[in-house]
């Protein structure tokens, strides 16, 4: 700003000596090398201005991610669920009711049958019982808070309004064993 201002005062003092028409040429040189400066100087802070912008624009437009992101990336939670043989894995979400889960394991726990469409198991501890609402979708692995039990849901169930229903993951691999799940399962840390 103080260049800019610097060179508009230059530019009409110019304009007053060159009206009055008595000036030498040793102060019109002198005042023609100091515009040619301020504009060459102004001209170069501009110039750095926009690379510096362009530079910046173009490094938040790349198509790696960013450190912050890459370990948000590298801190999602995954735990293997062992049952007869067969491994399911479930990514969860990052919440205190997953946390409190992921504090218990190893664990091996009994598995029921909830209706037709869930696998209930206790865990060894009560868990946090804070979260999203889940929308029980077939694969989403699920707290009732009132019981104080984990479900796997075997088909799509409710709408997602209950708030007793709090989501901890879903299935990402192993969703053909869900049906079959029976007795004991292992759940662990699979990271």
């Amino acid at each position: 700003m103080k260049k800019f201002i610097m060179v508009a005062a230059t530019c009409l003092a110019m304009l007053a000596l060159a009206g009055c028409g008595g000036t030498s040429k040793a102060a019109q040189s002198t005042a023609s090398k100091s515009e040619t400066a301020a504009i060459t100087s102004t001209s170069t802070a501009n110039a750095a201005t926009t690379h510096s912008a362009a530079t910046s624009t173009n490094t938040n437009n790349t198509d790696e991610a960013s450190p912050a992101a890459k370990e948000d990336i590298k801190s999602e939670a995954i735990i293997k669920i062992t049952n007869n043989g067969n491994t399911m894995t479930f990514t969860l979400n990052d919440s205190p009711v997953a946390s409190s889960l992921l504090s218990q394991l190893p664990i091996t726990v009994d598995v029921t049958d909830f209706s037709d469409n869930e696998k209930l198991f206790y865990p060894e501890a009560p868990l946090t019982k804070t979260g999203p609402t889940a929308l029980a979708k077939r694969g989403t692995l699920a707290c009732f808070t009132p019981w104080g039990n984990l479900t796997i849901f075997c088909k799509d169930y409710g709408d997602g309004t209950d708030s007793d229903l709090i989501e901890v993951g879903h299935i990402t691999s192993g969703e053909e064993y869900i049906d079959d799940i029976a007795g004991q399962i292992t759940i662990e840390n699979a990271n």
